[in-house]
């Protein structure tokens, strides 16, 4: 799946132009934002399309383990195991 984030003048023809781009036929969804689209930051590795880095990684599990009363290494199982099924499903 790809996003992109057009900005559009209110204008006359912009509700007919979001008319034709919801009844293409690989348009999953076309959905208005209330305000100013913010770019994603480095901090919002959480979203899709970036993978966290080790640092972030460990930061989670750890943040887990406290949070839940996990050890480290259940935590880490865990998260481990949520990653791999999510790149199984995003491979499909």
């Amino acid at each position: 799946m790809t996003q992109y984030i057009i900005t559009l003048k209110k204008s006359k023809v912009s509700d007919a132009f979001l008319n034709f781009i919801k009844n293409l036929d690989f348009v999953n969804s076309v959905e208005e934002i209330n305000g100013e689209a913010k770019p994603l930051k480095a901090q919002d590795w959480a979203k899709p399309g970036r993978p966290a880095t080790d640092e972030e990684f460990e930061q989670m599990i750890k943040e887990a383990e406290k949070d839940k009363g996990l050890s480290y290494d259940e935590a880490k199982n865990i998260t481990k195991a949520y990653f791999e099924e999510w790149l199984e499903m995003k491979s499909k």
